[in-house]
């Protein structure tokens, strides 16, 4: 019999994950073509998602230090 050696696996090919301790989830999101286009003429075609993954953990931050300066005050009347 002949013996052939194990094959030579490359590196991936295509981009590498968003972070690799972070599992991401593919998602559909609807958008005005108006909003598109102003995204992309803002960040270039092919920083579409970037972006709105940035917008979207920015206004989370925003709205969850907003929520818990609500809590303090509704603390503090109570």
């Amino acid at each position: 019999m002949t013996h052939f050696p194990p094959p030579v696996t490359a590196a991936r090919m295509g981009r590498p994950p968003l972070n690799p301790k972070d599992a991401t989830v593919k998602t559909t999101l609807r958008l005005t073509q108006g909003v598109l286009d102003r995204i992309e003429a803002l960040v270039g075609p092919n920083r579409t998602a970037t972006f709105i993954r940035d917008a979207v953990e920015g206004e989370l931050k925003r709205r969850e230090r907003r929520n818990v300066g609500k809590e303090a005050t509704e603390g503090e009347q109570a």
